[in-house]
């Protein structure tokens, strides 16, 4: 998880002035001290959703991440453009 999120720095430029938010979900290896402190010197606010709780969730599925996702896709697309 540590690799991966130095690459979300580098891809982002997460800073403490300019933070970036992650949502994860509750895997233990999210939690790491290592992820965590990193995350933090990095301006990364790390969103862990609960474990067992997908049911819910559903309602954010339907609402915020379907929004979200509709976005991203476009603003990717409009990017690649």
């Amino acid at each position: 998880v540590l690799k991966w999120l130095e690459h979300f720095v580098a891809f982002t430029n997460a800073t403490k002035e300019v933070s970036q938010i992650i949502v994860l979900d509750g895997h233990h290896n999210h939690k790491t001290l290592a992820v965590v402190m990193y995350a933090k010197e990095h301006g990364i606010h790390m969103i862990t959703l609960t474990p067992h709780c997908t049911h819910r969730m559903q309602p954010l599925d339907r609402a915020f991440f379907k929004s979200l996702k509709s976005n991203y896709n476009t603003a990717s697309d409009n990017w690649m453009v």
